[in-house]
C-alpha cells in the first residue's frame, strides 16, 4: 500500500512536470513562429536584391558586351586566322614529311623483298645461260656422236668378221692348193720315178708288173730308194703262196696313162685354185682396205669424242665459275640491299620522329595561340 502510495504521488508529480513541458513546448513554437516569419522576410529581402543585381548586371554586361564585341569578334577571327595559318603550315610540313615517310617506306618494302629473293647479276646470268646453252649442245652433239660411235664400232666388227671370214676362205684355198700340189708332186713321182726306184725297175724290166706285182706291192714301197730290186727265177707265187690276183685291183702307179689324167685333172684344178686365191686375195684386201677405214674412222671418232669430252669438262668448269658468279652477285646486291634496307629504316623512324615533333608542336602552338586569345579575352572582360 505505501509503494501504491508512491505512486500516486509520482503521478501527480510527472502531471506537473508534463503541463510544465507543454507550456515551455507552446513558448518555443511561437518563438519558432516568429523566426519563420522573420526568415521568410529575410529571404524576400535577399531576393529582391539579388534580382536587382542580376538586371543590374545584365544591364551592365549589355553594354560592356556592346562596347567589347567588335574587339572579341576581331580577336575570333584573329585566332580563326592564326589557328588556320598554323594549321596550314603544319599540314604543309607534315605533308612533305608524309610524302618523304611513304617513299621511305616503298623504299623499305623494295630492298626488304630484295633481301628475302636478291636477284642476280643481268650479265652473269646471260653468262651463265651461255654456259647452260653451250653445254646443251654439245651433250646433243655428244649423244649423237655416241650413236655414231656404236654405228662404228658395229661397222667395225661388220668388217672385221668379213675379213676374218675371206681370210678363212683364203687359208682354205691355200690348204686345198698345197694339198693339190702335194697329190700332183706325188703323181708326177709316180710317173717319173727315180732311177732307183723299185717303180723304175718294175717299169724298166717287168712290164706286165701291174697285172702281178702292181696288186699286192704298196705304193710307198715302190718309189721308195735304196731296194736295190733285182729279177731272179721262181715260181708265180709271192713267197710262196699262190694268189688269184684278178681280183685285185692294181695300184694307181701301174696304170701311167691313168697317172697322166690325174695330173691333168690336178693341174686344172690347181689353175682353178690360184685364180679363187688371187681373187680370194682381191677380196680379202678390199675387206681389210674396208676394216682400215673403219678403224681408222673409229680412231678418228674417238679422238672427236675426246674433243668433246675435253670441252665438256672445260665447259662444267666455265659453267662452274659462271654459277659462282652468279652467287656472286647475288650475295654483293643483298648486301647492298641490307645496307639500303637499314638506311631507308632509319630514314623511316625518322620521319616518324619528324611527324611526331611536328604533331607536338602543332599542339603546343595551338595551345600559346589559345592561351593568347584568351588572355586577350579576359583582358577585354
Amino acid at each position: 500500500i505505501t509503494q501504491k502510495a508512491e505512486w500516486v504521488d509520482s503521478i501527480s508529480q510527472m502531471r506537473r512536470k508534463l503541463d510544465t513541458l507543454n507550456g515551455r513546448k507552446d513558448a518555443l513554437l511561437g518563438e519558432f513562429s516568429k523566426i519563420e516569419l522573420k526568415y521568410q522576410s529575410m529571404a524576400i529581402n535577399v531576393q529582391n536584391e539579388h534580382l536587382a543585381n542580376v538586371q543590374q548586371f545584365n544591364t551592365e554586361s549589355g553594354h560592356i558586351h556592346e562596347r567589347f564585341e567588335p574587339q572579341f569578334a576581331e580577336n575570333r577571327a584573329a585566332r580563326q586566322r592564326n589557328e588556320h595559318d598554323i594549321q596550314v603550315a603544319a599540314e604543309s610540313v607534315l605533308a612533305a614529311i608524309r610524302s618523304e615517310r611513304d617513299q621511305a617506306i616503298s623504299q623499305e618494302a623494295h630492298w626488304n623483298s630484295i633481301v628475302i629473293n636478291p636477284p642476280a647479276d643481268l650479265t652473269a646470268v646471260e653468262a651463265l645461260e651461255k654456259k647452260h646453252t653451250d653445254m646443251s649442245l654439245l651433250r646433243d652433239e655428244m649423244r649423237v656422236d655416241q650413236g655414231t660411235r656404236r654405228k662404228l664400232d658395229e661397222q667395225k666388227a661388220q668388217t672385221g668378221r668379213a675379213y676374218a671370214e675371206q681370210e678363212a676362205i683364203l687359208n682354205e684355198l691355200h690348204e686345198r692348193t698345197e694339198g693339190v700340189e702335194t697329190k700332183i708332186q706325188r703323181l708326177l713321182t709316180h710317173l717319173d720315178p727315180d732311177k732307183d726306184s723299185l717303180l723304175h725297175f718294175l717299169r724298166t724290166n717287168k712290164p706286165d708288173w701291174p697285172a702281178n706285182i702292181a696288186k699286192v706291192i704298196r705304193e710307198d714301197v715302190l718309189t721308195m730308194n735304196g731296194l736295190s730290186p733285182s729279177i731272179e727265177d721262181g715260181a708265180s707265187s709271192l713267197y710262196g703262196v699262190s694268189l688269184e690276183l684278178t681280183r685285185l685291183d692294181g695300184t694307181l702307179c701301174a696304170d701311167e696313162a691313168v697317172l697322166q689324167d690325174q695330173i691333168a685333172s690336178r693341174r686344172i684344178e690347181q689353175e682353178m685354185l690360184h685364180k679363187n686365191i688371187e681373187e680370194a686375195e682381191h677380196l680379202l684386201e678390199q675387206c681389210n682396205k674396208r676394216r682400215m677405214a673403219a678403224d681408222t674412222a673409229l680412231s678418228q671418232h674417238d679422238a672427236e669424242i675426246a674433243k668433246l669430252l675435253a670441252r665438256e669438262t672445260t665447259l662444267k668448269t666455265e659453267e662452274s665459275a659462271a654459277r659462282q658468279a652468279v652467287d656472286a652477285s647475288k650475295k654483293k646486291i643483298k648486301q647492298d640491299a641490307e645496307r639500303n634496307l637499314a638506311t631507308v629504316r632509319e630514314s623511316r623512324q625518322a620521319c616518324d620522329q619528324k611527324i611526331r615533333e611536328a604533331n607536338e608542336l602543332l599542339a603546343s602552338t595551338q595551345r600559346a595561340c589559345e592561351k593568347k586569345h584568351e588572355d586577350i579575352e579576359k583582358s577585354l572582360k
